[in-house]
């Protein structure tokens, strides 16, 4: 709780410096253990524990898991085989249909997709003790925010030690909402469906009534196909606000 305290907003990787003492508890917790009570047995037993992951949201992943989340194979799952580039000034990461079954009617898609028709394979599973032979090429730097780190191929996209990592779902469920209904709803700031987006749908070649319009000599970005309407989003609004929930079940939606 005292960390809670101490560690200033977005630590980075430095955050390892305050989590020094909390390793050193945990692996005397392993050896050694403590002296605990059961009140099953009513009886004294030794008592060890071992910290087998952690849950965070995404951007909490590359602090505590060792393995970024930035970059052009930031993909925790892919990592290697990772198919990203550079679009609306942000790295993406393409590719999607490998995790569909080879017979899947989407596999033979390009267009709804990156404008490539997708026969690889999904990426591979690391074995451990693949993973303990890249983490032991690693060279760790001074930690703090001043200090200067280049990482070097041998290193891929691994920062520290691996500590098995697993994702908040509300924190995904949450982002995936508000980036849906921003879009949905056209909402200035909160939609994908950006001026970027469509010139870099125009460079790929696909989707083509998403493009941007020339209005005389300046271009347009027209509503979209999937986008509401004023009438339409009035409607849904209505509807969000008329929603009620049991107690405790979620907070107030219409806010």
């Amino acid at each position: 709780m005292m960390m809670i305290v101490l560690i200033p907003e977005d630590p980075g990787r430095s955050i390892d410096v305050y989590l020094r003492s909390l390793v050193d508890e945990l692996k005397d917790l392993w050896t050694n253990g403590v002296r605990t009570y059961d009140k099953s047995t009513r009886k004294m037993f030794t008592l060890q524990a071992a910290v087998m992951w952690t849950v965070n949201d995404f951007p909490a992943y590359s602090m505590v898991s060792g393995w970024s989340t930035k970059g052009y194979i930031a993909c925790p799952v892919c990592k290697e085989d990772v198919t990203s580039d550079w679009h609306a000034r942000k790295v993406c990461y393409l590719g999607h249909q490998r995790w569909l079954s080879w017979d899947h009617e989407w596999q033979e898609k390009d267009k709804e997709f990156d404008g490539n028709t997708e026969c690889r394979l999904r990426p591979r599973e690391w074995f451990s003790d693949e993973i303990l032979e890249q983490l032991n090429r690693l060279y760790f730097a001074q930690f703090g925010k001043t200090v200067s780190r280049t990482r070097t191929s041998t290193h891929m996209n691994w920062l520290k030690l691996k500590l098995r990592h697993n994702l908040d779902v509300m924190h995904v469920e949450k982002n995936v909402f508000d980036t849906l209904v921003g879009t949905i709803l056209d909402i200035e700031g909160k939609t994908k469906d950006t001026i970027k987006a469509c010139l870099d749908l125009e460079r790929m070649g696909i989707r083509r009534g998403l493009w941007m319009n020339m209005d005389s000599d300046k271009a347009r970005r027209d509503l979209a196909f999937f986008a509401m309407k004023s009438n339409d989003k009035k409607e849904f609004l209505k509807f969000v606000s008329s929603v009620k929930f049991a107690n405790g079940y979620a907070s107030n939606i219409a806010c």
